[in-house]
């Protein structure tokens, strides 16, 4: 099983725009061959603060979202939105080696890793390592 992770923060005033579009995009990925679940989650100490949560199959239905459509509208919808963003990819409870996602973000060890991108408004991707 593979999970990303989005974390973001909005303006107050996009408060209700992110939860629509998150909302909107979480149904069509919930079409996607491969997603176990979806959850978008609210923090609560900061009412500016949301998370979603994806669990995928395998590390390739990942990949193969990750190159779609709905991806790149995900990007567009955090770039335009949000004042941050994160995404996180994490393989988890995989065994083997030969993993394309797992092959992506080793660090040259063969170890597993997270990773991150960061996004920030009108600015390139940053990826990083954890």
């Amino acid at each position: 099983m593979v999970s990303m992770t989005v974390v973001m923060r909005v303006p107050p005033e996009k408060r209700n725009e992110i939860l629509d579009t998150m909302g909107s995009l979480q149904k069509d990925r919930l079409k996607e061959q491969g997603i176990i679940r979806s959850k978008i989650y609210e923090n609560h100490l900061e009412p500016n603060r949301f998370f979603l949560v994806d669990e995928w199959e395998t590390d390739e239905s990942l990949l193969r979202y990750l190159g779609k459509e709905g991806f790149r509208i995900l990007l567009g919808a955090l770039r335009t939105l949000c004042t941050e963003a994160q995404i996180t990819y994490d393989p988890l409870h995989r065994e083997d080696n030969g993993s394309i996602l797992q092959t992506m973000i080793s660090d040259g060890t063969g170890r597993r890793q997270k990773t991150t991108k960061t996004i920030k408004s009108k600015e390139d991707v940053k990826c990083v390592k954890k």
